[in-house]
């Protein structure tokens, strides 16, 4: 959408932002933040149509932080990405998911070495 629409985009940086769709006839600009309502009323449209558990807007942070740590991604990436002030916290609400890691990390550690 960004790239379709360089002129009429205002770049905020953010995940939901403002698209035609949203528009219906007010003055609003491609790019600013979606109203909470919005969100929430796409994401029980998607919920629906992909028939899986219910979940709020708030409840996609664990699964996105855990998907994103299980795929190798910096916990300081993650810890940015959500939002928290301390790294500490990202690694003790998501530390199950490290210890899946140190075969890899032993793997790398090994192929260095030799």
């Amino acid at each position: 959408m960004k790239l379709a629409n360089r002129l009429q985009y205002k770049e905020h940086g953010l995940i939901f932002a403002q698209a035609w769709e949203h528009q219906n006839g007010r003055n609003g600009c491609l790019g600013t933040p979606l109203n909470q309502n919005a969100i929430a009323r796409t994401l029980e449209r998607l919920i629906a149509s992909a028939e899986v558990r219910r979940i709020n807007v708030h409840g996609l942070r664990h699964p996105s932080a855990t998907l994103l740590l299980a795929a190798g991604v910096q916990p300081h990436v993650v810890q940015q990405r959500l939002g928290h002030s301390s790294i500490g916290t990202t690694l003790n609400q998501y530390a199950h998911v490290l210890p899946s890691q140190q075969a890899g990390a032993a793997s790398k550690l090994a192929a260095l070495i030799y």
